[in-house]
């Protein structure tokens, strides 16, 4: 089914800026691809699972699946809020305004080694059509790389940059198999994100381009 547009060209404070809405970027390339949509997100830190459009807690995959009824897997590695985003929806489905998507809340820490299996047996499809990565205690280069070389194809990738390595300096953390927890055992590098050209070198030869630049986010479309 069809969808609406989301607001374009204004940010959370309401100040116009040049950069699309996820929804306006599905609808396009839908329109221009000649592609169907899978309607399916996949959201690796979720949060409270609130749309927040118009605030600093904006989450657009969230979105998608709150106004636009898009089936998703949102996964939140804060347990105590994972658990209440699940009250919310169970509460909703219980006023007999029964809920149209399918949404699975996966409370889980997320890793490089445990990304892949949290994900592979839930999903219909690996064709889904926005993959949102915003997990501050890991290196979302790694993330996204180990998703896609398992065969994930999102059409769309959000995730979150380091806006204090402007290109061309190429910044990251290497991930440590034999400590897996220690980036959120550490405070001070919570946070501290990939810069863009890191993740250019990343999803540029696995087929994505780089469609805008969100200050801490950036948006990818696959070629």
């Amino acid at each position: 089914g069809d969808f609406a547009d989301g607001v374009d060209l204004v940010d959370y404070r309401g100040q116009l800026v040049p950069q699309l809405s996820i929804e306006s970027i599905l609808k396009r390339i839908r329109r221009e691809k000649n592609v169907e949509l899978s309607r399916w997100v996949v959201n690796f830190g979720a949060y409270d699972g609130l749309c927040g459009r118009g605030t600093e807690c904006y989450d657009p995959a969230n979105c998608l699946v709150e106004e636009q009824h898009f089936d998703g897997l949102l996964i939140e590695g804060n347990y105590s809020v994972a658990e209440a985003m699940h009250q919310r929806r169970k509460a909703t489905d219980s006023t007999s305004r029964k809920l149209l998507n399918d949404v699975t809340i996966i409370p889980a820490a997320v890793t490089p080694d445990n990304v892949v299996e949290l994900i592979s047996d839930k999903l219909p499809t690996t064709d889904i059509d926005l993959l949102k990565v915003d997990v501050d205690s890991m290196p979302h280069d790694a993330l996204i790389k180990r998703l896609l070389d398992a065969g994930l194809r999102p059409k769309v990738i959000h995730t979150e940059i380091s806006p204090f390595f402007p290109p061309p300096v190429s910044f990251w953390r290497t991930y440590d198999e034999s400590a897996p927890l220690v980036y959120a055992a550490k405070p001070i590098v919570v946070g501290v994100n990939p810069s863009l050209a890191r993740m250019v070198s990343v999803l540029q030869p696995l087929g994505y381009e780089l469609l805008q630049v969100e200050l801490y986010d950036a948006i990818w479309i696959r070629s």
